[in-house]
């Protein structure tokens, strides 16, 4: 059914509805009209009979209405068909707009469920992915344990592999080396029973020549005998001699006959014996060899090299034992030990080389002048004793040549012995007087160390006598030390009795020197001054027009003494600005965690220093006393230990007397356990960390604190990984020690900042005042610097000008670089370390510069090529470790070691290129001889860093500066002065001028050493001058010059 035609019959008017067959009717008619394969019939047949009619004739009027009509339905039906299809169309869109409608609500419908259904399945997903993570890293973290598993065990494998190989080459190796070492014996035994075998024949073979020679002996013996026996009948019928009771005594009379001895003489000279040539063909092959003719006394000149090679010549030394073997019946068989084949020799070197054998001492010592003259009339009688031939000569005349021969040869080895022990007697004496300077050190320090603890007895210990005591400590220390090497060289020399005879004399004779000079209680009125003016406060007269410098008037002058003034009126303005206005010095007490690990286990093997020396005796003496503690359970020394902490921290705050009762004595001795003692030192750091210190310093001291308290209040184990409490008490006392010393340092440092430019402007005035107070106003007991200046003269005692150039020359000369132990002048106390450590430096830099000449002769390498500062870069490194290891205390094949490598480095610097053998052999002997002293270049380098000392210390260091021309920096004065200072003008002055003078004679890689060496001699001799020149020096030259003056009238 069309259900859009029922629509258009429904809505067409009618009488009444249609039946279902009058409906169905119309649809078969219409469906006829719509279709068109039933419409083209009825056309084809109104088409045929319109042809028809055509043919026949016109339509008629019927059927033109009939036309019309249905032309008019076909209208109709074609627009209602329009009609139908545009209401079609609407209702379509309607629906499609609702089916749309709903198509999309069914779609967010289906999408918000597909939604939903997305997110489970992503949360199912991301659920799913996480397990399989879980399972993917488990997987992995399995895969990885077997295979590091398996990685492990394949280097345990391996490794067993590798051991397993090493340990069968290890066993071939041995093995073989056994195969060697028994072949080698084996070797040797053979080598060994063909030499015993040998031998053995060859002493047999001796003990027959022997056998035949005794019996040969034994004739002529027997011969001789009654040779003899008819001499003696004869001489003593000629003498009238009675007969002697036996044969013996007549032989004894026979052989001390002199004649008879000259006679037995002469037949020994010209007989040769078994071969050889005779002794006097020895003595001429002697005198040739040493330059002589033996026709006419005339030498030629010959080296000393080649004079000492021949005496070490094995057929020269064999030359003269023959001779002094035919002299053996005058001499005596052993009687004389002073004549030797070598004593024998040494007259040519004495006579053609006097001036390197006698030294200077030829002109002024009479041995040496007269064993020079009988050196000559030696050598004059064994010329003679040459030219005596066998046949020309008279039997008297050779008597006379013999006896004149063997009478010069006993006088000059007499004096030969002479000079030679002189030598070792001026050394014993100087020993001799060394140790009894040692012993007057010693026991006056030790007689004032007794006196000291006396004093502190009454007192108390607080600090005034430090010095003194650190003082006396030392000198004690260094005597002793001192007197211990004297004894040993004195029984290398002279042997243990003698030594230990001269070792009692000295003591005794320092005894009685202390007695007369009345030492001891010279040191206990300083200890009396010193205990006096610390108690009291003397106020010190003021010289008019004079600028004087009152300490005890002065609070922040307290702690300075005469070292402290010393010390700062020496250094530039510079180092004193760096030294005392930078910040805080970094301690070893500032970390906690560091000085703890450091106290527990150090095993430190390096450089030893001042700091690690004093932190090693530190830490031995607080071992000791917590073995103590531990073994026998004696607290004393804690006790004291920690009364001395009281104490020191009573001396930060010396005058608040309220506060020093807060620790008392008395609870320190209530402290007998461990926890006992951490409570007091847990009190004593919170004091420490709130009052007593800075707050930089403070830091570790809290730290510790918290560290302590924590473990007393039982929530942690013994701090620090310490193995026992114990060893924690202790190492806590020593770090509250510690703290408190720096804390001292820090105050002192403080004080002398704000001395400094007190002592600067008035220091001079103060060590005049104080070396007034040491030794008197007169000069009378100076007679150390008497001494030194009277080796100066005559120039001493010229004009101001000169005299302070003398002054600095002899300085150097007399004082610097003497080779004789002399005593230190009085003026130059104060610099006596200095000075030590000025030749301890310059001994340095010789023996480097030495061996730095030599590896540049050897290499072919200029000097003048290591000025500039990349050539020096290149070898600085081996620079500085050759001198640091002239610097510590190796032995010899150490040193040899050390040295030999650095050099050899050095020299692979100088060229870039590898040294080869030949080369290296000669650096190495290079090095051993400058080593042990005995190389010519140690004594030109030596003879000029004197030069150069020379030169610095006669410096004018303002005239220099002013031909300098104008400064390199200058001020505009304006704005704010710079930060950084300006550099000493002065110094850098001295600095370029030593600097060019050290380079022209070879001590280019050294320079700055030197330089830095020079200037500190330069220092310590000028501010010596400045000080004592009015007052000392100038009255001494004169009392010289009078002196002299007066031996001369």
């Amino acid at each position: 059914m069309d259900l859009f035609n029922l629509m258009i019959d429904e809505n067409q008017p009618g009488p009444s509805p249609l039946s279902p067959n009058v409906v169905r009717r119309r649809l078969n008619v219409r469906s006829r009209i719509n279709n068109p394969s039933r419409l083209s019939v009825p056309d084809l047949s109104e088409t045929d009979q319109s042809t028809e009619s055509d043919e026949r004739d016109v339509p008629t009027e019927t059927e033109k209405e009939a036309l019309l009509t249905t032309e008019m339905k076909l209208e109709k039906a074609r627009a209602r068909r329009e009609e139908i299809n545009r209401i079609r169309e609407i209702h379509l869109i309607d629906k499609n707009q609702q089916a749309l409608e709903r198509a999309q609500q069914n779609i967010e419908r289906k999408r918000e469920k597909m939604r939903k259904k997305t997110s489970r399945i992503a949360k199912v997903q991301a659920r799913r992915n996480l397990m399989e993570e879980k399972e993917r890293t488990r997987v992995l973290m399995s895969m990885e344990n077997k295979l590091n598993y398996a990685v492990s065990r394949a280097e345990q494998i391996c490794k067993k592999k590798q051991t397993k190989k090493r340990a069968e080459k290890a066993k071939k190796r041995r093995e073989l080396l056994e195969f060697e070492r028994r072949s080698s014996l084996l070797s040797v035994v053979d080598r060994r029973s063909e030499l015993a075998q040998k031998k053995v024949e060859l002493m047999l073979k001796d003990r027959q020549c022997k056998a035949r020679e005794e019996i040969e002996h034994a004739q002529r013996v027997s011969r001789r005998v009654r040779s003899a026996r008819i001499l003696q009948r004869a001489v003593r019928a000629v003498l009238g001699v009675q007969e002697p009771k036996d044969e013996m005594s007549a032989a004894v009379q026979i052989q001390c006959w002199a004649p008879w001895r000259v006679n037995v003489v002469c037949r020994r000279l010209i007989t040769r014996g078994d071969g050889l040539t005779s002794p006097v063909e020895s003595l001429k092959s002697v005198l040739e060899r040493m330059g002589y003719d033996n026709l006419l006394f005339s030498k030629s000149s010959i080296s000393f090299d080649k004079l000492t090679v021949e005496m070490a010549n094995p057929e020269t030394l064999g030359a003269a034992k023959r001779l002094l073997s035919a002299f053996e019946p005058i001499l005596g068989l052993g009687a004389v030990s002073s004549v030797s084949d070598r004593t024998l020799l040494s007259t040519f070197l004495i006579d053609q080389q006097p001036i390197p054998i006698l030294g200077p001492k030829r002109d002024t010592d009479k041995c040496a002048r007269l064993l020079e003259i009988s050196s000559h009339k030696l050598l004059k009688g064994l010329v003679d004793l040459a030219r005596m031939s066998h046949v020309d000569e008279h039997q008297s005349n050779r008597a006379a040549l013999v006896t004149r021969a063997v009478s010069c040869l006993l006088s000059y080895c007499t004096l030969f012995e002479k000079w030679k022990n002189a030598d070792i007697e001026d050394l014993v004496e100087q020993m001799s007087k060394s140790a009894t300077q040692s012993w007057i050190m010693y026991s006056t320090a030790k007689e004032t160390l007794l006196y000291i603890e006396e004093k502190e007895l009454t007192v108390g210990d607080s600090g005034p006598f430090f010095q003194h005591k650190l003082r006396s400590k030392s000198s004690r220390r260094g005597a002793w030390s001192h007197i211990k090497r004297i004894r040993a060289s004195l029984e290398k020399l002279l042997g243990p009795k003698d030594a230990i005879g001269i070792m009692k004399a000295a003591k005794s004779r320092a005894m009685e020197q202390i007695d007369e000079d009345d030492l001891v209680n010279k040191a206990r009125i300083e200890i009396d001054a010193v205990c006096e003016s610390e108690t009291e406060s003397e106020t010190p007269q003021v010289e008019e027009g004079v600028a004087h410098v009152d300490l005890h008037d002065a609070i922040a002058l307290d702690d300075v003494n005469e070292h402290v003034v010393h010390e700062i009126l020496l250094a530039d303005n510079e180092d004193l600005s760096d030294q005392l206005l930078k910040d805080p010095v970094s301690s070893v007490v500032d970390c906690v965690n560091f000085f703890m690990a450091k106290f527990k286990n150090d095993t430190s093997q390096g450089e030893v220093t001042v700091d690690t020396f004093a932190f090693k005796m530190e830490k031995v003496f607080f071992e000791s006393m917590k073995d103590s503690w531990v073994q026998s359970n004696d607290v004393i020394g804690m006790h004291e230990m920690m009364s001395e902490i009281f104490t020191k921290m009573r001396n930060l705050v010396p005058n608040r007397t309220d506060l020093h009762d807060h620790f008392s004595q008395k609870e320190a001795l209530k402290c007998s356990t461990p926890c006992d003692f951490l409570e007091m030192l847990a009190r004593i750091a919170n004091v420490m960390g709130d009052s007593l210190e800075s707050p930089y310093r403070a830091e570790s001291t809290l730290q510790w604190l918290r560290a302590t308290v924590k473990f007393c209040s039982g929530k942690s184990t013994v701090p620090f990984d310490f193995p026992d409490i114990e060893s924690y008490v202790i190492v806590s006392m020593a770090f509250l020690v510690k703290k408190l010393d720096v804390c001292h340092a820090d105050i002192v440092n403080y004080r002398l900042v704000k001395v400094t430019p007190l002592i600067r402007a008035n220091g001079v005035h103060y060590e005049r005042q104080r070396f007034q107070q040491k030794h008197g106003s007169s000069v009378d007991g100076l007679h150390g610097t008497r001494s030194w200046l009277s080796r100066m003269m005559p120039e001493i005692a010229g004009c101001a000008t000169l005299r302070s150039a003398t002054l600095k020359k002899g300085f150097v000369d007399e004082l610097l670089f003497v080779q004789e132990r002399i005593s230190i002048p009085e003026v130059l106390c104060l610099d006596a370390a200095r000075i030590g450590s000025i030749r301890e430096r310059v001994q340095r830099i010789v023996i480097a510069s030495s061996l730095y000449l030599h590896a540049c002769t050897i290499m072919n390498v200029r000097c003048t090529s290591l000025l500039s500062e990349e050539a020096l870069s290149k070898v600085k490194f081996d620079k500085n470790e050759i001198m640091k290891s002239l610097k510590n205390n190796h032995s010899y094949d150490e040193l040899y070691a050390k040295a030999s490598s650095t050099i050899v480095s050095f020299a692979k610097g100088l060229t870039g290129k590898d040294v080869d053998d030949n080369v290296r052999e000669r650096l190495l002997y290079a090095t051993g001889s400058v080593l042990k002293g005995s190389d010519p270049v140690l004594s030109l380098m030596d003879k000029r860093v004197r030069d150069v000392f020379r030169t610095a210390c006669s410096l004018d260091l303002k005239s220099i500066s002013q031909n300098r021309g104008a400064p390199k920096t200058m001020r505009t004065g304006t704005g704010k002065s710079p930060e950084v200072t300006v550099k000493n003008e002065l110094k850098e002055a001295f600095y370029e001028e030593v600097t060019r003078h050290s380079t022209k004679l070879g001590f280019n890689v050294v320079a700055d050493d030197l330089t830095d060496a020079a200037y500190d001699a330069f220092k310590v001799i000028d501010h010596c001058v400045k000080v004592h020149d009015e007052n000392v020096f100038n009255p001494i030259a004169k009392e010289i010059k009078e002196a002299g003056g007066i031996q001369n009238a």
